[in-house]
């Protein structure tokens, strides 16, 4: 890369997060990013704060702010952007700003892929992918999806997110248990995992419990814990599931799986967790590839063939993840990626 003037533009969310960011692992992911470009760049950040909540107000104001600050950003600066920053339609509306410089998009989301109900932005969404000049997408399966969409801007695949920890934090090892982490009213399948009579494996779930989760016998509610103290953690392995099915990843947040590369993913490794992961799914390829866990097609194989591995298959494993969670929390993979774009 150049010596050029290197500016990343945040958007500020803490005015009305309530608190509830304490435990938010999607404000985890971008202020890593955010740590590994201070770390690596001299960089300028240009800071939006939204103090708006209406959802009319809130876009004319990002639209007016991001106006404000592009000002002060000097034609043909390099320019980093945690996308997304606001919703699709507030976010077109000030593309022809982004011309003035040379821009790195660092995907988190891709909101018209996500959600069935802005399926029908979709058009948009790849316009305003389309008028950066890079962007860090998640996996290759990402990446091939948008080129099939008409994406003709250059990606560099990310392959996994890191997870930034202190080299000494560690979790409390529980052999033959399962961690579940995330939005857990959102993960259907979990109600449904009394179905698997024939399971010796102990299941640790953390995040915001509702009472209408059932939870089966062998599942275990453990509660919150902040993105950057993975130290209350107790288990061997992690799950990456969603959906609402065990037996396939249904759903439109499991077929979301097939492209992306879940911060849940790299929590786990980050952690020293072996993964467990949907055959289907964006990270089933680096599972195998780096011997990571096992790949299951549905979730009654998961212990059966945990069972199967020998001490020697789960040594291997655990080596494995100890290289790559050295690797999450030091941000190698963004800095890989980084290293790809060249601006000459």
């Amino acid at each position: 890369m150049t010596n050029r003037e290197y500016y990343l533009l945040t958007l500020n969310f803490e005015p009305f997060a309530d608190g509830r960011a304490k435990y938010a692992a999607s404000s985890k992911a971008t202020e890593d990013i955010r740590t590994i470009l201070k770390e690596n760049f001299t960089i300028k950040e240009k800071i939006l704060t939204r103090r708006f909540r209406n959802k009319l107000i809130g876009p004319i104001e990002f639209i007016i702010k991001f106006f404000c600050i592009c000002i002060t950003i000097p034609k043909g600066g390099i320019v980093f952007i945690q996308y997304p920053m606001v919703n699709i339609i507030a976010f077109v509306k000030v593309l022809r700003l982004l011309k003035r410089y040379r821009t790195i998009a660092i995907i988190h989301d891709l909101q018209s892929y996500r959600y069935e109900n802005q399926h029908h932005k979709r058009e948009q969404e790849l316009k305003i992918i389309n008028t950066f000049d890079f962007v860090i997408v998640h996996s290759d399966k990402m990446k091939s999806i948008l080129q099939n969409d008409g994406i003709v801007t250059q990606m560099i695949v990310l392959q996994a997110f890191d997870y930034i920890l202190p080299q000494d934090m560690s979790i409390q090892r529980k052999t033959d248990t399962v961690v579940f982490a995330g939005v857990l009213h959102k993960s259907v399948f979990l109600q449904k995992m009394n179905k698997i009579t024939e399971n010796t494996l102990s299941y640790n779930l953390y995040g915001i419990l509702h009472d209408e989760i059932k939870l089966a016998s062998f599942m275990n509610y453990k509660g919150l814990f902040p993105p950057n103290n993975v130290s209350i953690i107790e288990g061997e392995w992690g799950l990456l599931w969603d959906g609402d099915s065990i037996e396939d990843c249904e759903g439109q947040f499991g077929r979301y799986l097939e492209m992306i590369a879940p911060h849940k993913f790299s929590l786990y490794l980050a952690s020293g967790l072996k993964v467990i992961v949907w055959e289907k799914s964006a990270m089933s390829p680096i599972v195998k590839n780096r011997n990571l866990g096992i790949i299951v097609k549905n979730l009654y194989e998961v212990s059966q063939k945990i069972s199967a591995l020998s001490e020697k298959e789960k040594n291997d494993m655990d080596n494995n993840v100890q290289i790559i969670k050295n690797e999450i929390r030091t941000g190698h993979f963004f800095m890989s990626s980084m290293k790809k774009i060249n601006f000459q």
